[in-house]
């Protein structure tokens, strides 16, 4: 490959500066597109390139809307918020469409986790004990009990239970497991 002049390099620059394709460009200077595509890489210049397909039906603003409702708990769900996003949308849209406009915002889908409802004086006596105890080693920790409380049946476990038979579909004295009304009762420890 023999190298490109340095004034027709400078004459490139220019024009892909002043907002030409490097079509256009290679037109002009009667040289390559790969060449000016080079040349805009070895010198950093920023070139918008028209992406091809269909356009987007969905504005960028009614993503960061609907993703700003969401962070804010305005909205609990993408199908939840998609009559608001078609509202403010010239082009109606589909959940799929808004679900993966909000994964490329950054949102990812999680299950919720359930877990106990704490009130504010739980959340007080919770950040009193870490201040209290925050200095404690792990000797000071080493000589504490930490208990629970746990259930037990008296008559069967709340679980599920498997078995391992090789008679599919039969009921065997194995396969079944006996309840009694009301649970039978249990004890908690």
């Amino acid at each position: 490959m023999k190298p490109t002049a340095p004034r027709t390099i400078k004459e490139a620059i220019k024009l892909l500066q002043e907002g030409l394709s490097t079509r256009d460009v290679a037109k002009q200077l009667n040289i390559s597109n790969a060449t000016v595509h080079r040349i805009a890489v070895n010198n950093d210049l920023n070139i918008s390139s028209n992406k091809a397909g269909r356009p987007r039906k969905i504005v960028p603003s009614t993503v960061e809307h609907i993703r700003i409702n969401l962070k804010r708990g305005l909205a609990k769900s993408a199908a939840a918020s998609l009559d608001q996003a078609n509202e403010i949308n010239p082009v109606p849209i589909s959940v799929a469409t808004l679900k993966r406009r909000l994964r490329e915002a950054g949102l990812i889908a999680k299950r919720v986790v359930k877990r106990p409802a704490l009130k504010s004086k739980h959340i007080r006596g919770r950040m009193q004990f870490v201040k209290k105890y925050k200095e404690w080693t792990e000797e000071d920790w080493a000589s504490v009990v930490w208990s629970d409380e746990s259930k037990v049946n008296r008559i069967c476990s709340n679980g599920l239970q498997w078995v391992w038979d090789d008679q599919p579909g039969a009921i065997t004295s194995r396969s079944v497991q006996g309840t009694v009304k009301f649970g039978g009762g249990s004890v908690i420890v």
